[in-house]
């Protein structure tokens, strides 16, 4: 790998790839993108997961629990989400700064249920 911002992460140890790169990590702006040359098992994908530094877009604001399934979308009056329940019990959202109802225009802020397959949508005030 001749660039400075490439980093060989693991090599392969047997066969013909021997000593190839098997996993590689360019820093690209302010991000990065790694290469994962092999087919994915459930072992090596927690590896995988367990050594990138990911980032929850969510945490900052709100927690949702992994029941609900959180949707964003840019807007010019402020971020949209859009939280689903898909199971058959209340499921609790806690927002840790304030935000508006988008049906209601209440603005609320700390826990809220979301009854069972229910919808919430709010935008960051």
């Amino acid at each position: 790998m001749d660039s400075p911002q490439t980093k060989v992460v693991a090599r392969y140890t047997t066969d013909y790839y021997k000593d190839s790169p098997a996993i590689v990590r360019h820093k690209v702006g302010r991000g990065e993108v790694i290469y994962f040359g092999t087919f994915f098992t459930k072992e090596n994908t927690d590896q995988l997961l367990n050594n990138i530094p990911l980032i929850d877009p969510l945490e900052f604001w709100v927690h949702a629990p992994a029941e609900v399934e959180v949707v964003t979308r840019n807007h010019p009056s402020g971020e949209i989400a859009i939280f689903l329940n898909y199971t058959s019990h209340s499921q609790f959202v806690e927002f840790k700064e304030s935000v508006r109802n988008c049906l209601t225009t209440e603005i609320v802020a700390g826990k809220i249920e979301i009854e069972p397959y229910g919808v919430r949508r709010v935008q960051r005030v």
